[in-house]
This record gives C-alpha cells, structure tokens and sequence, in this order.
C-alpha cells in the first residue's frame, strides 16, 4: 500500500509542485567524551506557558530542567 501512495504522490503534478523539497541533513559524528560535563547539549522549550532549559551530558546522558525566569538576553 505504501509503494502505491508513493508512486501516487510521485505522479501527482500538484503534489510535486507544493512538496517541500527538504532534503534530509546528514548525521555528523562527534567523539565520545572520556569524562561527564566534557560535553554537554542545551535547548529551550516552553512547557504551560513557562520557559525552560534542558541540559544533557553526553558522557552518562545525564539530564536536568531548569524553570526560567527569563528569555531575554542581558542589556
């Protein structure tokens, strides 16, 4: 079933004009640290109309939230 959407959508002159044309970004390795907090990842998120930070070790995977109080950057 999913070969015939595909070759539907493949054959559909609309569909081929309004598709997204995004290519998928290739996955980049990176060395694996050889101690916790060598290198970490962040990230915002809004959760309940409140801001956050994520915080995620690479090491051990460990993760923590924080509640922000502010988005803002410092004058």
């Amino acid at each position: 079933m999913s070969a015939e959407i595909r070759q539907l959508v493949e054959a559909c002159h609309t569909c081929q004009k309004f598709s997204s044309g995004q290519t998928k970004e290739t996955l980049k390795s990176h060395e694996i640290p050889s101690r916790p907090w060598e290198k970490i990842a962040t990230d915002l998120f809004t959760y309940n109309n409140k801001e956050f930070l994520i915080t995620v070790d690479y090491y051990s995977n460990f993760w923590e939230i924080d509640e922000l109080s502010t988005t803002t950057a410092l004058p």
